[in-house]
């Protein structure tokens, strides 16, 4: 009772989403974009895609645009990660945040630690944050909700 206790008390992560175009995006682990204190409590969690949401991939239209102004923010991390796709394997992309204390926001970074793997057989919905002391955010996106209403009205 106790976890769902404690769910139930924090926010839908659309509360902490950003809208750009027709897309949210927010961050998992949860946290606000306008977060500036980067943290390292994701080492090690287990985190799972919430239903109607996907990761943001590097295929992603005007992706470059996108991730930049993400990184622009804060977001509690010094990196974003993505789905890379052109990873043969399927694997993911860190891109410097705003807290990040050198380089440019949005700048992609250098393959140097793995900080996210795959948890489930290929069902891209549950993830693990490596342990290294690399602090990092997934970034996911749903359809915004006034392209939502739209859609139903059409």
């Amino acid at each position: 009772a106790g976890l769902a206790a404690e769910a139930s008390q924090k926010p839908p992560l659309i509360d902490y989403a950003v809208t750009l175009g027709m897309w949210s995006y927010a961050v998992l682990p949860p946290r606000p974009a306008k977060d500036n204190r980067p943290s390292h409590e994701m080492l090690g969690q287990l985190i799972a895609v919430p239903e109607g949401w996907e990761v943001l991939s590097t295929a992603a239209d005007e992706f470059p645009t996108v991730i930049r102004s993400l990184a622009s923010r804060g977001w509690g991390t010094l990196r974003l990660v993505v789905r890379d796709a052109d990873s043969p394997a399927g694997g993911f992309a860190s891109f410097s945040t705003s807290l990040r204390p050198f380089g440019q926001p949005g700048e992609r970074l250098s393959h140097e630690v793995s900080v996210l793997e795959e948890a489930d057989d290929g069902g891209w919905r549950r993830f693990r944050f490596g342990s290294g002391l690399v602090s990092s955010r997934l970034v996911v996106r749903t359809v915004a909700a006034a392209e939502k209403a739209a859609a139903t009205t059409r």
